[in-house]
């Protein structure tokens, strides 16, 4: 119930906004025949998050054509352990934030899009993966028992120390078709 200055046209643009720009809206015309008021808006104003990354303690589940990302230094964007058994159809999987610790990232998966570890099982049909940092892999699984099965889809990573495809102690990647890029890899 405020009117905002200056907003007298058929467009009104704003910015920067915050949280704090969330409430209710509407609008109100005037012209020679006539006043006529809008029905209300209710805005919410959420605040960008770097990171919706996943992770999954155990037990099973399956989702469908969802998106992951995460841009913070050393956390992978999905990380499924302790005998997890998930399966992503269509899942769209974005890593950026480069490693702390190369080695770790070499050794373990630290910062990779997908890690898989202590006996988990994930299962990717037709997954689209980029990973841009530096040890930011793609698929990683280690520790004996633990599988990552990926079909279909497209993986590029394209950072210092950052596979495709990597494995450690006793786990396995099974891979059946699909494109797989790693740009740069020391």
């Amino acid at each position: 119930s405020v009117a905002i200055g200056g907003a007298t046209l058929d467009t009104l643009l704003v910015g920067p906004i915050t949280e704090t720009d969330s409430g209710s809206y509407y609008a109100v015309a005037t012209n020679a025949f006539g006043t006529a008021t809008s029905s209300v808006a209710h805005i919410t104003i959420v605040p960008a998050v770097s990171s919706t990354a996943w992770r999954q303690d155990g037990g099973a589940g399956t989702s469908s054509e969802r998106v992951y990302a995460s841009t913070v230094p050393d956390e992978s964007t999905v990380y499924v352990f302790h005998g997890g058994i998930f399966t992503f159809k269509l899942p769209t999987i974005t890593k950026s934030g480069a490693s702390t610790d190369l080695a770790a990232s070499r050794a373990r998966g630290q910062n990779s899009a997908v890690l898989a570890a202590s006996n988990a099982h994930i299962y990717f049909q037709t997954p689209t993966l980029t990973a841009d940092s530096a040890g930011a892999a793609g698929f990683y699984a280690t520790g004996v028992g633990t599988r990552i099965s990926v079909t279909g889809g497209t993986t590029s990573t394209s950072g210092s120390d950052a596979p495709a495809l990597g494995a450690s102690d006793g786990a396995s990647i099974d891979v059946t078709g699909g494109s797989f890029a790693t740009a740069a890899s020391d």
